[in-house]
C-alpha cells in the first residue's frame, strides 16, 4: 500500500499483486500476497537426481536380477540418488518387494491396452500396487512411455492414450512423493509430424524426455535445452528419462565432456532427475563401463 500527500487530503491505494502459485504439475495465477517459496524450476535445480538404468553388461547375459545389476553399477558409478526401471506390461500387485523397490528414489514405467485402462478394467491392481509404495519414497510414474511409434503404427490412438491418463490420474494416489511423469522422445521436437499436444494430458506432473546426442543432436544442450523449454511451457516439471550417447555418431565428443555436460545441463534446465541409459543392448551399448575416467567422473560430479 502507498501513501499520496495532498494539502487537503490524503488518498491510500492499495496495490492488487498477482504471485504465480504451483500445484499438482500447474502454475496458476492467484491474487492476495506473495509467498517467499522459490519457484518450482529453482526448487528441483537444487535437488536434481542423477541415476542409471541397471541394464545389461552382454546383450545376452540375464541371468542376473535387477538388484544385482544395480549393485553391480553402483560399484562403479556410486551409488544413485535415483534409478530408471521398466515393466513390460502392469506393475505387480504390491511395489514391495518388486524391481521397482531397491530401497531409493525411482523413476518407473508400465504398460497396458489404453482403451482397458480407461475403462477401468485394471482399477484393482493399480491401486494395489500405488497404495503399497511407501508414503515416504518419491516415484515418478509413468504410463506407456514413448506412445508415439505405436500411436503411428495404428496400435492404439492419441485420443485413447489420453484418455488412459485422464482414468489413471483420478485412480492414482495424489501426494507430493507421487508424480505422474509422462515420457516422450526428443525426437518429436524436430519431426514435422508429431505435435506434442496430441500427447499431453492436463493434470500430470512431469513431462519428461528420452534425450541422447545423436547425429541430428549433437550435444547434450542440443538435447536438453530446447525439451526444457517445452516442459515448461505446458507448466510440467522437466526431467530426462533417458540418456547416452547413439553408438551411430561419427566421432562422438569425449565421454567425460559429455558426463560433465549431463550434470550441468541437467542442473541449469532444472531437471527433478536425469538417467543415464547403462546398457549393452544388441542396437549398441550405451554404458558408461567402458570410459573408467567417465564412470569415475560420473560417480564424483552426482
Amino acid at each position: 500500500m502507498s501513501t499520496i500527500h495532498h494539502r487537503a487530503f490524503t488518498v491510500r491505494v492499495r496495490h492488487r499483486q498477482e504471485c504465480l502459485r504451483w500445484s499438482g504439475g500447474r502454475a496458476r495465477l492467484t491474487g492476495g500476497r506473495c509467498t517467499t517459496a522459490p519457484p518450482p524450476a529453482t526448487a528441483a535445480s537444487a535437488s536434481t537426481r542423477f541415476g542409471f538404468f541397471p541394464g545389461l553388461e552382454t546383450p545376452s547375459d540375464r541371468s542376473l536380477t535387477p538388484r544385482q545389476r544395480f549393485d553391480n553399477i553402483a560399484a562403479r558409478l556410486g551409488t544413485p540418488a535415483v534409478y530408471r526401471i521398466y515393466f513390460d506390461g502392469l506393475p505387480p500387485t504390491t511395489f514391495r518387494g518388486s524391481k521397482a523397490d531397491l530401497g531409493v528414489p525411482v523413476v518407473l514405467s508400465f504398460k497396458a491396452d489404453p482403451a482397458r485402462v480407461a475403462s477401468g478394467d485394471y482399477d484393482a491392481r493399480l491401486r494395489s500396487f500405488f497404495d503399497s509404495i511407501p508414503k515416504d519414497r518419491l516415484v515418478w510414474w509413468s504410463f506407456f512411455h514413448e506412445p508415439e511409434d505405436e500411436i503411428e503404427a495404428g496400435r492404439f490412438t492419441a485420443a485413447q492414450y489420453r484418455a488412459a491418463w485422464s482414468h489413471l490420474l483420478a485412480v492414482v494416489p495424489r501426494r507430493s512423493t507421487l508424480r505422474s511423469t509422462l515420457i516422450l522422445m526428443r525426437w518429436d521436437l524436430e519431426s514435422r509430424v508429431r505435435s506434442v499436444r496430441s500427447y499431453v494430458t492436463p493434470g500430470i506432473d512431469v513431462l519428461a524426455w528420452d534425450a541422447y546426442i545423436r547425429t541430428w543432436c549433437p550435444t547434450i544442450a542440443d538435447a536438453y535445452d530446447k525439451a526444457a523449454r517445452v516442459s515448461a511451457s505446458y507448466g510440467m516439471g522437466f526431467g530426462v528419462a533417458e540418456t547416452s550417447v547413439d553408438d551411430a555418431v561419427t566421432n562422438p565428443p569425449a565421454r567425460t565432456t559429455v558426463v560433465r555436460d549431463v550434470v550441468g545441463r541437467g542442473r541449469a534446465d532444472h531437471a527433478q532427475f536425469v538417467i543415464w541409459f547403462e546398457t549393452n543392448k544388441s542396437e549398441g551399448d550405451y554404458r558408461l563401463l567402458p570410459y573408467p575416467a567417465a564412470a569415475d567422473l560420473w560417480n564424483r560430479l552426482t
